[in-house]
């Protein structure tokens, strides 16, 4: 448990009621472009008993020193993204700031710094607190969720509790999971509902961030709640895993991707190279996988020499079509795909009709920013899911350190745009929607792929 001046602190519902209270009834209706009635007024019941004021859980200079911390992070944040405020009207990121502040006093140091991810979140998809590893201290339990339609499953497990694997989440504790979910999801900096999908099942197997929100009482038993194919239920408690292995999995984002799986084309060699391809001959189709905007790929080849290397490949070869699969490309190195998009134009206008690219909620940054040059300049049929990114988004996201905190934050400070000006879209669509879904995953299909061939 992180801790500024370790000092003993109240249970958590004292902790987090008015100060929670508080927080929504000023952030609650000043939305930029509020819809529907205004809120009725609460009006306490003049019969009703009282309810005595929280008491402090950090000292006056542990709250010092929190404060210092806050606007600093609102201060930076303000001074370097283009437009920190986009999504939501400045009072209601000036009320949440407010609101945050005056919850200090009462929060542990988990909690605050939820408030300050809440707070980061209101902005964009690149601009957010990551908590785990060094950075934070938080964890990670040795499970994985992913989100298929609106359920959560279980894609990987500790060794010893494989048997898992497969099972549908019904809650963390006492908690079903629709409520842990609404808990969980303005955690998440995002550009639209399918980064959610992406990034909240990060933050459900996240032992600091269940406590701090009441999911769960005892992070060493967090008793997630799961039904398997036949519909018994049992619980599981995973174990927590090491500082080492929660630094690789953050910075790395394995905790995002499917796990690996070499009967599946698309999940054979994903976490393991940056592009590659390869002929599918059974019906002739040249399939390329570009996993992330990087001038090389982890054996060393540059992007260049790939892409040469397919065009040897296609020279004298008439495939019947070219999948690009950028399902797993959440970005890299902007301008790094240009030589890539180069030799799909020059393939779209000679091969018309024949280029079909996998898209998805992992599609994001770089990536969908290709996405958006290949919508504009090439014929090329989207199949998937809809992107994690907006045609036009923030990013080039900086770093601001806190000057009392272990966490550092990331602010976005450039405005790109690959689409249109006037592009407002929430996600670039596919043209022919196949959506991952838990009966093919686990049975071994490729939806996208299978739309198309």
């Amino acid at each position: 448990m992180l801790s500024i001046d370790g000092r003993t602190q109240l249970p958590l519902l004292a902790r987090w009621f008015l100060p929670a209270l508080f927080l929504f009834l000023l952030v609650s209706g000043c939305s930029r472009a509020p819809t529907g009635p205004a809120p009725t007024a609460f009006t306490p019941d003049a019969g009703a008993t009282s309810v005595p004021p929280p008491l402090p859980v950090q000292s006056e200079e542990a709250q010092r020193r929190w404060r210092e911390d806050l606007h600093v992070l609102v201060e930076r944040a303000q001074a370097m993204h283009p437009d920190l405020t986009y999504r939501v009207s400045e009072e209601a990121f000036a009320a949440m700031v407010a609101a945050i502040e005056s919850s200090i006093p009462f929060h542990s140091d988990e909690q605050i710094i939820l408030d300050f991810i809440r707070l980061m979140a209101l902005s964009d998809g690149h601009s957010r607190l990551q908590p785990h590893g060094g950075q934070g201290g938080f964890g990670l339990y040795d499970l994985q969720l992913y989100q298929f339609g609106d359920e959560l499953y279980v894609v990987d497990a500790a060794d010893s509790q494989q048997e898992a694997v497969g099972a549908r989440l019904v809650a963390i504790g006492d908690v079903p999971v629709v409520e842990a979910r609404r808990r969980l999801e303005p955690l998440v900096a995002r550009e639209n509902e399918m980064f959610v999908h992406n990034y909240l099942p990060l933050f459900a197997v996240t032992p600091e961030v269940l406590e701090a929100l009441e999911i769960v009482e005892d992070p060493a038993r967090p008793g997630f709640v799961l039904e398997d194919g036949s519909g018994s239920r049992f619980t599981l408690d995973p174990p927590i895993l090491s500082l080492p292995d929660t630094l690789i999995l953050a910075d790395t984002f394995e905790q995002l991707l499917l796990p690996p799986r070499p009967e599946l084309l698309y999940l054979s060699r994903h976490q393991e190279e940056w592009f590659w391809y390869t002929l599918l001959e059974e019906d002739n189709t040249f399939y390329v996988q570009y996993n992330r905007v990087q001038p090389t790929t982890q054996t060393g080849q540059s992007i260049y020499a790939f892409v040469a290397e397919l065009d040897e490949a296609l020279q004298g070869n008439e495939v019947s079509r070219l999948v690009l699969d950028l399902r797993h490309n959440m970005g890299g190195e902007l301008g790094y795909q240009d030589r890539l998009l180069e030799w799909l134009q020059a393939y779209s206008a000679d091969r018309p009709g024949t280029l079909f690219v996998l898209i998805g909620r992992q599609t994001f940054s770089a990536g969908s920013y290709l996405t958006s040059q290949l919508e504009n300049t090439t014929d090329a049929v989207f199949v998937g899911e809809p992107t994690g990114s907006r045609p036009n988004f923030y990013a080039n996201s900086r770093p601001v350190r806190l000057p009392n905190s272990p966490i550092t934050a990331h602010v976005s400070t450039r405005y790109y745009e690959p689409s249109a000006a006037d592009d407002e879209r929430e996600w670039i669509a596919p043209h022919i929607s196949a959506p991952p879904s838990a009966a093919a995953y686990f049975a071994g299909r490729d939806p996208a792929l299978e739309a198309i061939r």
